[in-house]
This record gives structure tokens, sequence and C-alpha cells, in this order.
């Protein structure tokens, strides 16, 4: 084939057909994707996919919203869905359910009205005449928030001292394993309660006995022992890593080492634990609160509910049920979207192995 030149006497290549045309480079799609290159997902993309397509996690996250989503709402429930606040008591008044006027309890002080497709009293009525729904949604905010904030005052505590007794062993190993150990010797329910209980009958400074902070702060520090074994066995495992020992030859502080270099590796594990504590602490927190220990009347959470009803539990079981149905909910929601985001961001996962 005789070559083709150019006016200058250049030779020209002839154009490749279409159909010849490289799958990848300059021409295949233009010379404007020519630097374009082919990537693999990264491994947090490839998780969030996986998220996605996790069934299970989205009912979950779905479930827990609307959790979080009712009781963020309770006073806007109370304003303008019930007509009454949670607290209020309606012992000899009357509701108007399907059109009839309904006794809120009955003579001999049983609550008289059960859940229904109604506006007022939508989850049924206690033996003081009080809206259940109304008062599992304002005690599901004292719940949530004693859930969350007592695993962040135990994850917290546990990072600082599992990491330090990880990374210094030594006496300092020596002192923190031993303090956990002692602590865990307790059954953990019974530790609580004794803390509880006596803390339960005195103010800490500003602090007001039977509140939400005192609650907060003796479920976080119960939680700190065991949480603080298992920080250190997961730090202990990256002490002798060449990464560690790369960080020490450049002259890297303890600190900088510990904080900055090894609690990136271990902060999948730690947001898994993280969760599973949130769970743990709200059904501990209306373990308490049942038992009289925990938050103190005139104050509500799913705890105290179930306490009040548990006597009317054979006459009129959604007393109960409401608030413990709110409790399961939750702590089977988190359980849930922590197994999906441990499953998706699995390292064995994301490398395809």
């Amino acid at each position: 084939m005789s070559s083709l030149t150019g006016g200058l006497g250049f030779p020209i290549s002839p154009r490749p057909a279409a159909g010849m045309r490289p799958a990848v480079g300059p021409l295949a799609r233009g010379a404007k994707e020519a630097n374009v290159s082919v990537q693999s997902p990264s491994p947090t993309r490839l998780a969030m996919l996986r998220l996605r397509e996790n069934r299970l996690f989205v009912v979950a996250c779905a479930m827990f919203g609307t959790i979080l989503l009712l009781t963020m709402s309770a006073p806007l429930f109370e304003q303008h869905w019930a007509g009454r606040t949670a607290q209020e008591q309606n012992l000899s008044g009357k509701a108007t359910i399907g059109g009839k006027q309904i006794e809120a309890v009955k003579l001999d002080g049983r609550p008289n009205i059960g859940p229904g497709f109604h506006r007022e009293y939508m989850l049924g009525s206690d033996a003081l005449g009080r809206d259940v729904f109304m008062r599992a949604l304002r005690g599901g905010r004292v719940s949530l928030l004693a859930g969350f904030g007592a695993a962040f005052i135990g994850m917290f505590g546990a990072i600082i001292l599992g990491t330090v007794a990880a990374y210094k062993r030594g006496r300092w190993d020596t002192v923190i394993s031993r303090w956990a150990d002692f602590m865990m010797s307790f059954p953990s329910l019974l530790l609580l309660v004794a803390m509880s209980t006596a803390l339960a009958t005195r103010d800490i400074g500003p602090i007001e006995r039977g509140s939400l902070p005192l609650l907060v702060m003796i479920l976080g520090f119960g939680a700190i022992p065991a949480m603080t074994r298992i920080v250190r066995s997961l730090v202990l495992g990256l002490t002798e890593k060449e990464f560690v020992e790369a960080a020490l030859a450049l002259g890297g502080s303890d600190s900088r080492v510990m904080f900055r270099h090894m609690l990136p590796n271990i902060s999948n594990a730690l947001v898994t634990y993280f969760g599973l504590m949130v769970a743990g602490m709200i059904i501990a927190e209306a373990g308490l609160s049942f038992l009289g220990v925990g938050i103190l009347p005139p104050g509500l959470s799913w705890g105290t509910g179930i306490g009040d009803g548990s006597v009317y539990a054979m006459v009129a079981g959604w007393v109960v049920l409401v608030p413990g149905a709110f409790v399961m909910a939750t702590a089977l929601s988190v359980n849930l979207i922590v197994m999906g985001i441990e499953e998706a961001f699995d390292p064995k996962q994301l490398g395809g192995k």
C-alpha cells in the first residue's frame, strides 16, 4: 500500500477505521478522555456498596431512625396530636374514643383505655390517666441520651487506660490490668445497683440525685473496666508492628505513636464495640430505673415506664409492653447496624478473600 504524504513531505499514517480503534487510549473516546484511567473502587466505596445491598442493615437503620425521630418530636406530638403532656394526669376525667366518652381510669384504679386506632391515648392510658405513648416518647429522649452518653464515657476512658497499659507495659500495665480485673470480679448489674444506691440519696456538686447526668456517669464508669481489657488486647497486637517502630525511629513521641498511629488501626473495632455499648447501656438504664435506682420520679425513661406499669402487667399489659417494645426495638436495631458495619468493613471481604 502506498504511503500518503502531507504538504511538507512527511509521511502521514492512514486514520484507522472505526472498528479498528483501540479500546483504551487517546483514540478510544477522543483526546479529552486520553488521560482518564480506569480505577477500581476504594475500600470505603466498596463497604458503602455492601451496606446498601444489606437489606437487614437498611431495615435496622429505618427502624432506629424512626425511633429517633419520634422521640425527638415528642413536644410536637404532645401539642398537635395527643393534646396533653406526658406528665398530665386524668384520674377522674374521660376521653373521647370512637365518639364515646370513656373513663381513663376505672373506679378500682386500673387503666381503662387500651391501645387502638384513636388519636387520644393511642397506645392506652396508665393507672394515673397519663398517655402511655407520650410517656414512651418523652422517656425515650432520656434513655437514648443515657445510652449514648454512658457509651461515650466508657469508650473514652477505656481508650486512654487500655492504650497506655498496652503501650507502656511494666508497672502501668500491671496497675491498670489489676484494677480492671478487680472491677470485673463483681457482677455488672450488682455493681451498678450498688453504685446507684450509694449515690441516689445525695447530690454530687451541681449534679442532682436521680438525674440523668448522675446516671450517665455511673453507667459510663461501670463500662470502663471490661472495655479497657478489650482495647488493651487490640493495641497489644500492634506494638511490634513495623509502622510503630518506624514512627519511633523518626522521633515520634509516645502520645503521638499511641493516638496518631495505633488507634486509627483499630478504629473499625472500636466503632463496633461502641455500638454494642450503646445497646447495652440503654438496657442497663432501663434495668436500673425499673429497680428504682436510676432515673427517679418525676423523671421519665423507658425503665421508669416499665416500673410504673409492672403492677398492672396482668390486667393492663400495654403499660409495660409499650416502653419494653421501644427498648427491644432500639437495642435490636443498634445491634443490627453494628453487625452490618462490621461485615461491610471486614478487610477479608474488602480484599476479596
